[in-house]
């Protein structure tokens, strides 16, 4: 193992602790402004543009026709005509050059602008409170900026434009700003920033924070010659109902299957592996070359060697093992604990929820998604919240995002089934359905064999799963409404199925609640209590169930009952 830098090891300890300033010298500036501005860009890039507000922003990249990554960059809308596009510096000519290149009769203009604007990054958890003691917001308006908000400010008696950026993981703003005025911005932040401890971190510093981050950079993680859905099919990066930009058609292919054959993923080394250089291939215990290394450096955070790299398909799962100890994990490696103000926000926004409050605890569940990705409840209730609202394809997106983590999501994979259903897809949606069962059967075949069960007793598990989800399908829709009569009765039937009489009892009892004249949710409700062995429950059911039957002409359900009816005892 080579030897650590310790002054890296202590800068990004003192960064996580308190909070990291540094002139970000290695950004450009590029501005976009004219009439025609949004709807050029909106045709141009990845991000739904149009969809920006004057002060909203968006991680995006401009692809080619066969969904490859020409550029990227984080754009904001700062004026309703005028956009600044933050590309690494080194790029910004290529990007100027094909932002250009497809422009021709739109009134607009295209210009890097860097000579003249600087950038300065604040990361740390103390970020908001140094800012707050130099600009003219406090902490609590700086804290409620969502991810790439932008907003004018002052600092240090110059005009500025602060947006919310995290480069660590950590809470994290940019300060933009005139050059001219830029030292005399950073002199009064370092100022102001001893009582925070606040350090300058060196550029290996701020790498091993990137990469502890999961922060892909373009043309080191983000390659021109691979398929731009590697940084994940649901990356916020991409829109897929705006309508055609280039790649879009590919990109949206590969959406809908779901599936990418390298995706950018995290990779956790063994304490005492060496730090492998960018290109190295990683094999698995059974085959070689199931990644390739992008991004590596020793993590003081984790105590390891740590890499972002391109991961075969069949190894993007979590946890997977690679040779010499190696273990691929989802990005980012680094999460930072929940602040006391962020703890409670994926609870406050179920609250909000079962209050009828829904883009309340939609908003709190993006802050709380922009601070820990991995949050699979937060996914799935983001993905119920726009069901709801019948925006059916956030949903699924939303959905997307858990299988992409853990493709063997039992729930996940049925309400991608049933969004799916409720966009008229019924293809995709037998699709996700049949991906369902199949989870759910080998769950309880495995049972099985933990348990030891012969053959026979494996094909009662086999049909048992089928049934389990079946039941999921029938909940997941409850869950959704719950006063949907097919949900209950579906659920009921399922359960009977399954021998679990009481569950089914509520089931129907609901049925029956909800539409009356239900004549088979009768037979099915008194069948349940007979097989409870609630006999008088169960006599009661039939005889208002035969009525109800015999008054809307349902002959069948109406014979059935009177002949469970006269079995009873």
């Amino acid at each position: 193992m080579a030897a650590i830098d310790q002054t890296v090891v202590e800068q990004v300890k003192a960064a996580r602790a308190g909070v990291a300033l540094w002139r970000a010298d290695d950004l450009a500036l590029v501005r976009i402004h004219g009439p025609d501005a949004a709807a050029y860009l909106h045709n141009m890039l990845t991000a739904n543009v149009k969809a920006l507000a004057v002060g909203q922003g968006a991680y995006t990249l401009k692809t080619s026709a066969r969904g490859m990554p020409e550029a990227a960059g984080l754009l904001y809308r700062v004026a309703e005509h005028a956009f600044w596009l933050l590309v690494e510096r080194d790029q910004a000519k290529t990007t100027v050059e094909i932002l250009e290149k497809l422009h021709i009769t739109e009134n607009l203009t295209i210009e890097d602008v860097s000579a003249s604007w600087a950038t300065i990054a604040i990361q740390g958890k103390d970020a908001a409170q140094l800012l707050a003691t130099r600009a003219n917001h406090d902490v609590t308006s700086l804290q409620a900026l969502r991810p790439h908000q932008v907003v004018p400010s002052t600092l240090a008696g110059q005009s500025v434009t602060i947006a919310r950026e995290s480069l660590t993981g950590d809470t994290g703003f940019f300060v933009v700003a005139r050059n001219n005025d830029a030292p005399t911005i950073f002199e009064a932040l370092c100022d102001a920033g001893k009582k925070f401890g606040v350090i300058e971190p060196s550029a290996q510093a701020r790498e091993a924070l990137r990469i502890e981050a999961g922060l892909p950079r373009y043309g080191r993680d983000i390659l021109p010659n691979a398929v731009a859905s590697e940084l994940g099919i649901n990356h916020e990066a991409f829109s897929y109902d705006k309508g055609c930009y280039i790649g879009q058609e590919i990109l949206a292919r590969i959406h809908t299957k779901a599936e990418v054959p390298f995706r950018l993923m995290g990779v956790c080394f063994a304490e005492n592996a060496s730090i492998p250089p960018s290109g190295t291939t990683l094999d698995a215990p059974d085959s070689k070359g199931a990644a390739v290394v992008t991004s590596a450096a020793y993590s003081p955070t984790l105590g390891r060697p740590i890499a972002i790299a391109r991961v075969k398909r069949g190894y993007q799962t979590q946890g997977v093992k690679l040779a010499n100890g190696a273990e691929v994990v989802e990005l980012p490696l680094y999460v930072p604990a929940p602040s006391d103000k962020r703890s409670d926000l994926y609870d406050r926004a179920i609250t909000l929820f079962a209050q009828d409050r829904g883009a309340e605890a939609l908003a709190l569940l993006e802050q709380e998604l922009a601070a820990n990705p991995a949050n699979i409840d937060a996914l799935e209730a983001l993905g119920v919240i726009h069901d709801r609202a019948g925006r059916h394809k956030e949903a699924i997106v939303a959905m997307k995002r858990i299988v992409e983590r853990d493709p063997k999501h039992l729930m996940a994979n049925v309400n991608l089934s049933l969004y799916h259903m409720k966009l008229g897809d019924k293809a995709t949606a037998e699709d996700y359905q049949a991906k369902a069962t199949r989870i759910s059967m080998e769950r309880r075949m495995a049972e099985a064999r933990a348990q030891g069960k012969t053959p026979t007793a494996e094909d009662d598990a086999q049909r048992a799963a089928k049934l389990e989800a079946r039941l999921d399908k029938f909940k997941a829709i409850i869950e959704m409404d719950p006063k949907d009569v097919l949900g209950h009765f579906g659920a009921g039937k399922a359960c009977i199925d399954l021998k679990r009489f009481r569950e089914a009892a509520g089931h129907f009892e609901k049925v029956v609640e909800l539409q009356r004249d239900y004549s088979v949710a009768w037979a099915n409700l008194g069948a349940a209590y007979a097989a409870l062995g609630e006999t008088d429950k169960a006599r009661k059911v039939f005889e208002e169930g035969i009525a109800v039957a015999g008054a809307k002409g349902d002959l069948m359900p109406k014979r059935d009952m009177e002949h469970r009816l006269s079995r009873l005892t």
